[in-house]
C-alpha cells in the first residue's frame, strides 16, 4: 500500500502524537558559519542532551545581511541529506528588502519521513547527535566582493512575518512537563571562519576597555564597516553598522563578562577582547 506525501505526514504525526508529549525531545540550536574564503554559508543544527533521528516536522530560519551589500544567496544543497529527500528538504523564499537596512531570505523544511529512514524511503539515514554541531546545509554566496557578514535573523521583521527560527519535532513544539514547558526551538549562533585579516590595518583600539556603558572603537579603515560582539559560547549578541574612523558601541545592555568583538570592512576582519563591567 502506498501513500501520498501529505497522507504520510498525517500518519507519521498521528503515530507520534500519543508518545511525543511524554517522550524526551531535544532542544535544537541553529548556527550559521560565514565561510568567507569559500564564498558560502554553512548551516548547522545541534540537538541538546538527546540524539534525534525521528521526524523533523518543521524547520524555519531566515538569513539577513546588510541592504547595501550586492551579495545574493543560492538555494543551498545538503550532503548530509541530499535531494530528493522528504525528511529534510529546505526550500527558500524570494529575497526580500523591507527597507529596514537589511535583506532577507527564508528557508522552510517540512519533514515527511524520519531522518533515520534510508534514503530510498525518503529519509536521510542520519541522526542529530546530542550536543554536537551537525553541518546540514551549504548555501553558496555570489556577487560578494566585499565579504558580507550574514546571520540568522531574529528581529522585528521576522517576528511580524512569521519567519523567525522555529523547530517542530514529531509534530511537537515543546518538550518536558514543566510549567511553562520548554520550547524545542533553541538558540541562534553566528560566526565566521575568517577571523584573521587579509591585508589588515592596525589592531582595533577600544577605549575604555573594560567598558561600563559605552566604548569607542578606533578603526583605521576608509569605508563603512560593521561590528559584531560574540559571547563566550560563540553566540552573536550585538551587531552595529559604523562609518568613519571611530565608532561608539553601547555596552549597557550586555552582561558583565568577556566578549570577542569583530570589526569587518570588506574582506578585512579584525578582532579584539571587550570586557564589560558593572
Amino acid at each position: 500500500m502506498t501513500h501520498s506525501y501529505a497522507t504520510k505526514l498525517i500518519l507519521l504525526a498521528s503515530a507520534f502524537s500519543g508518545s511525543a508529549a511524554c517522550a524526551q525531545l531535544p532542544v535544537v540550536d541553529i548556527s550559521l558559519e560565514n565561510d568567507l574564503s569559500n564564498h558560502q554559508l554553512l548551516l548547522h543544527l545541534r540537538a541538546n542532551d538527546y540524539d534525534f533521528g525521528e521526524l523533523l516536522s518543521n524547520l524555519v530560519f531566515t538569513v539577513r545581511w546588510p541592504e547595501t551589500s550586492t551579495a545574493t544567496l543560492s538555494f543551498g544543497t545538503s550532503e548530509w541529506c541530499p535531494a530528493p529527500s522528504s525528511a529534510f528538504n529546505p526550500a527558500p523564499s524570494a529575497m526580500v528588502t523591507p527597507g529596514n537596512g537589511f535583506k532577507y531570505r527564508s528557508w522552510n523544511s517540512i519533514g515527511l519521513a524520519l531522518l533515520s529512514e534510508i534514503q530510498d524511503d525518503g529519509g536521510c539515514d542520519q541522526t542529530l547527535f546530542a550536543d554536537t554541531w551537525t553541518h546540514v546545509l551549504t548555501i553558496p554566496v555570489s556577487n560578494d566582493p566585499n565579504g558580507t557578514f550574514f546571520e540568522i535573523a531574529d528581529d522585528q521583521f521576522t517576528a511580524d512575518n512569521n519567519r523567525g527560527f522555529f523547530v517542530s519535532l514529531n509534530g511537537e513544539q515543546f518538550t518536558g512537563t514543566g510549567t511553562p514547558p520548554t520550547e524545542i526551538t533553541g538558540e541562534i549562533y553566528s560566526f565566521t571562519t575568517d577571523v584573521s585579516a587579509v591585508n589588515a590595518p592596525a589592531d582595533l583600539v577600544l577605549s575604555p576597555n573594560p567598558a561600563e556603558s559605552t566604548t569607542s572603537i578606533a578603526w583605521p579603515g576608509s569605508g563603512p564597516w560593521s561590528v559584531a560582539v560574540f559571547d563566550a559560547t560563540g553566540r552573536m549578541v550585538k551587531q552595529q553598522r559604523m562609518s568613519g574612523p571611530t565608532g561608539v558601541l553601547a555596552t549597557h545592555d550586555l552582561a558583565a563578562g568577556s566578549y570577542e568583538l569583530r570589526a569587518l570592512e570588506g574582506r578585512v576582519v579584525r578582532s579584539a577582547t571587550l570586557i564589560v563591567v558593572r
